[in-house]
């Protein structure tokens, strides 16, 4: 038989034992419980610093960055869209070694809404002509990996634009410019009046030659650098070789030059009273001095060419009514105020009106050394700008020819042109610009981190 199994005693807790062990066990309870409270509280600490610091501050920059700015009807910008703009800008201007400058913020926020409105119109455009183009999201995308740019919003719209007028000029306008034109074969300088176009007309029939002048006095920087030489062109491409010029200023050269009455070989005058030249003439006069002889009081006129200064300084000398000062100065001035203040300066020093003027006011130290009431001109001073000047040409050929590539590039580009200006023109009533300068300014900080 097995033996029986004796089962050891079990031993009951005394009340003090037990009394003891709850303790313990409670003991254990509130030092878990204060673990878990201090760790919250620690946790609770670092969350609110990283909330404050870190959380909350790009939450907010979500939330600003995410505010519509710029609406065309019912499409809205928002102002990370024009910040990626901006900061494309400065980037491109950057390029052209101009750097990020405050001062030119309005710049970059009128190239970046510029550009915004010119996306949506030349989609919007694309799509309604007669036989819609389009660009597709993929052809987008294989443009920016090929080019190596980044994807966002503002570069795909940009992108999806240039593909687009690509598309455009390809399959509407190419067919409107002709593979031959007539061309004309053109020499032409630009002129500060009439009397001098007169001279110069006089010297090139006595043996001076069209080049030599045009490369010595033409006022237009392109002209003067190509000795007045502008090659065989079709109408149409004289507003891309003189870039430096009006586009309306052009216009009427270029009419002029294909004019049918005009004579080959022949030297003819455009007097254009509008354009711009970097030239003018001074005529001057001091009546007092003031501050110990450091300032004088002057009166000056700035006058577009040197006929017209020599003829009202005869009229100056000349007196009678009329011929005072203040009434030639309003008529005639191009310096500022002068249509009303009729050329009265007041007292200036040394350093207001640049240095042709100053050398004959002052001497090295800037003491008044002009005579008083002594009217001294005309003074030449190629840094001032003044209206009014002539055209002086010479078609010597006109036949047909084949329009070169980049000539036929650049008259399609220009019937592009043309009529996108007039779709944007027709629906500038459609856009809504909230872009505030304090937004621009924020736009430009956010740009530069870009």
């Amino acid at each position: 038989m097995p033996k029986k199994k004796i089962e050891k005693p079990q031993h009951e807790m005394t009340h003090r034992q037990l009394t003891h062990w709850q303790k313990q066990q409670r003991l254990q309870r509130i030092v878990l419980i204060s673990g878990i409270v201090l760790i919250a509280a620690i946790i609770a600490v670092i969350g609110t610093g990283l909330y404050f610091a870190k959380i909350k501050p790009a939450r907010d920059l979500a939330e600003k960055l995410d505010q519509v700015v710029l609406k065309i009807d019912n499409t809205g910008y928002n102002l990370d869209y024009l910040t990626d703009a901006m900061s494309f800008f400065i980037k491109i201007y950057q390029n052209y070694g101009l750097e990020p400058n405050v001062q030119n913020l309005s710049m970059y926020a009128n190239a970046a809404v510029q550009s915004a409105e010119g996306n949506f119109l030349i989609a919007e455009a694309a799509a309604k002509l007669e036989k819609p183009v389009t660009v597709s999201d993929d052809e987008v995308a294989k443009y920016i990996t090929d080019n190596k740019l980044t994807g966002k919003q503002f570069t795909k719209d940009s992108v999806r634009r240039q593909l687009l007028v690509d598309k455009i000029k390809a399959d509407y306008f190419s067919a409107q410019v002709a593979a031959t034109a007539e061309h004309r074969a053109v020499w032409a300088m630009l002129l500060e009046s009439q009397a001098q176009a007169d001279q110069v007309k006089a010297g090139i029939n006595t043996g001076e030659t069209f080049p030599d002048i045009a490369a010595a006095l033409s006022l237009d920087k392109t002209t003067k650098d190509k000795k007045g030489d502008l090659g065989w062109l079709p109408k149409g491409i004289l507003s891309s070789t003189l870039s430096d010029i009006n586009p309306t200023n052009v216009a009427l050269l270029e009419n002029k030059i294909f004019d049918t009455g005009i004579v080959k070989n022949e030297l003819t005058t455009l007097d254009d009273p509008t354009l711009s030249k970097n030239t003018g003439y001074w005529l001057i006069k001091v009546t007092a001095t003031a501050d110990t002889d450091s300032k004088a009081y002057v009166y000056a006129m700035l006058l577009g060419s040197l006929q017209q200064a020599e003829e009202i300084k005869a009229k100056l000398a000349a007196g009678g009514d009329g011929n005072d000062w203040a009434t030639l100065a309003k008529a005639n001035s191009q310096y500022k105020n002068a249509a009303t203040d009729g050329g009265d300066l007041g007292n200036i020093a040394k350093g207001t009106l640049g240095d042709v003027v100053d050398g004959q006011i002052f001497d090295a130290s800037g003491k008044v050394i002009l005579a008083k009431d002594t009217v001294t001109g005309p003074l030449a001073d190629s840094k001032q700008t003044t209206t009014g000047a002539v055209w002086l040409i010479q078609v010597n050929g006109i036949e047909d020819q084949t329009t070169s590539d980049a000539n036929r590039s650049t008259l399609i580009g220009n019937l592009f042109n043309t009529w996108m200006d007039q779709y944007t023109k027709d629906n500038t009533s459609r856009f809504t610009d909230d872009f505030s300068s304090d937004l621009q300014q924020f736009a430009y900080d956010e740009a530069l981190k870009r």
